[in-house]
């Protein structure tokens, strides 16, 4: 009963997607989002400083989905009638560096509470892996993005106020905050979009027009086959611990097998868990080193549902995607590779 509930929950992320889509939708037929853009860009003075503060922001959402929220809200930006494959890349950067220092994010609490570490304490070994991805995130949007690229309002940057839209501006908001605080975030934003969507008169078969479904149906049967796997992962994270232990494998030779794992998973609770066991093996200075390693095959998962909302949602080439992904993910590896030579660890 469990394990179905744990499916049904998945599947949220299908039913966010959709409220998600819907609400882009809505935002840029009535420029509920592009009149507070322009204003913004105005006296920054950049399009690139607005993404990369939307960007920086989107990063901070304290609810489960933050992929399909960036995404919608990053849609927003695009010209309209167009994909722009590279916000595919940012939307995933953006919402991804979360795992390495939210209270509030599984991976952070099972480290802390799997190993008996203050919250300090990890914030002072992850502060570097988080300085990188976040680099890796910006410095992407100054280099590859241009002024251009970013579209603020169909008439240009737009004189409007953005009084008009504060209601909707404000509910969304609030949406974030409902969704922090706990409630269903499918259900949040599932509602968001019913109010939308009744309040700006636009036509539901329009609005559902607007849906990748293809999208949708791939999320769906991510999240099935990840659950199928799952229900095997006690079993494995077992089978990894007596095969190190009895083949004396260095940590390093471990961490390609926790990567494995973390990799077939794709799950931040696993990857997590896996990285925790594998500390407990080999001790405490070793934290670092897995928890990245880990992390790094969660990011690259084919079973992640992330890396194919973000590369699906904005039609972004499989192989730019994991060219990026996968620079993040080599220079984690790199990161806790070096912390095993230099002793870094956590120390309890």
């Amino acid at each position: 009963m469990s394990r179905l509930l744990d499916v049904l929950k998945g599947l949220d992320a299908a039913v966010l997607l959709v409220a998600v889509m819907v609400i882009a939708y809505v935002f840029q037929q009535r420029g509920v989002l592009t009149a507070v853009y322009a204003w913004t860009a105005r006296r920054l003075g950049s399009r690139k400083l607005l993404l990369t503060l939307v960007a920086a922001l989107l990063g901070l959402l304290p609810i489960p989905g933050r992929i399909s929220v960036a995404s919608s809200v990053l849609e927003t930006l695009q010209k309209p009638g167009e994909k722009e494959p590279r916000f595919g890349i940012i939307a995933y950067l953006a919402a991804h560096h979360y795992y390495l220092w939210s209270p509030m994010e599984k991976s952070v609490v099972i480290a802390l509470g799997g190993l008996g570490l203050s919250y300090a304490q990890f914030l002072g070994m992850m502060a570097w892996p988080l300085v990188v991805v976040l680099a890796v995130c910006f410095g992407y949007i100054a280099l590859f993005i241009s002024e251009k690229d970013i579209a603020l309002a169909a008439g240009g940057d737009g004189a409007a106020s953005p009084r008009g839209h504060l209601l909707d501006a404000a509910l969304f908001l609030a949406g974030f905050v409902a969704a922090g605080v706990g409630l269903n975030v499918a259900l949040v934003f599932g509602g968001l979009a019913i109010f939308y969507v009744a309040r700006h008169r636009v036509p539901w078969r329009e609005a559902l027009g607007h849906v990748n479904w293809k999208l949708v149906a791939v999320v769906v049967g991510v999240v099935l086959f990840a659950a199928g796997l799952r229900v095997y992962a006690d079993e494995l994270r077992q089978a990894l611990e007596d095969f190190v232990k009895g083949h004396g494998l260095t940590p390093v030779y471990a961490g390609a097998l926790t990567f494995t794992l973390s990799l077939i998973l794709g799950s931040s609770s696993r990857y997590s868990a896996v990285a925790v066991v594998a500390t407990l093996i080999y001790g405490m200075d070793t934290f670092v080193f897995f928890f990245l390693v880990d992390y790094a095959g969660y990011l690259l998962s084919p079973t992640h549902k992330c890396v194919w909302i973000g590369k699906m949602y904005f039609d972004t080439p499989l192989g730019r995607y994991y060219r990026v992904i996968g620079f993040v993910a080599l220079l984690m590896i790199g990161y806790g590779l070096a912390t095993l030579g230099l002793g870094v660890g956590a120390q309890v």
